[in-house]
């Protein structure tokens, strides 16, 4: 899991150019999105968050005590991201 850390370099290498309009044309797409919509998650992702809630909670007394503040938001940010990445998904 932390093999990359302390060989990682500051500079990388450049994104094609197609990736880049794909994802500007995606990003202005979401942004131009006008609809409320309610995203719901399944039972199996329900059971998956559920379970990192939980570990999570665990860590804010253990490891994550001396940042407990910013740590407590992290299963809402996964919610937020995962929602935007599928919101990216289903773009037509």
């Amino acid at each position: 899991m932390f093999r990359l850390i302390g060989t990682r370099r500051y500079t990388s290498k450049s994104i094609p150019e197609f990736l880049r309009r794909n994802y500007s044309k995606k990003l202005k797409q979401l942004l131009s999105y006008k609809r409320n919509k309610v995203v719901s998650i399944d039972t199996k992702a329900e059971e998956i968050f559920i379970e990192m809630h939980n570990g999570n909670e665990k860590s804010l007394v253990g490891v994550n005590s001396s940042i407990r503040a910013w740590a407590n938001r992290k299963p809402g940010f996964i919610l937020r991201i995962a929602g935007i990445g599928q919101a990216f998904l289903f773009l037509h």
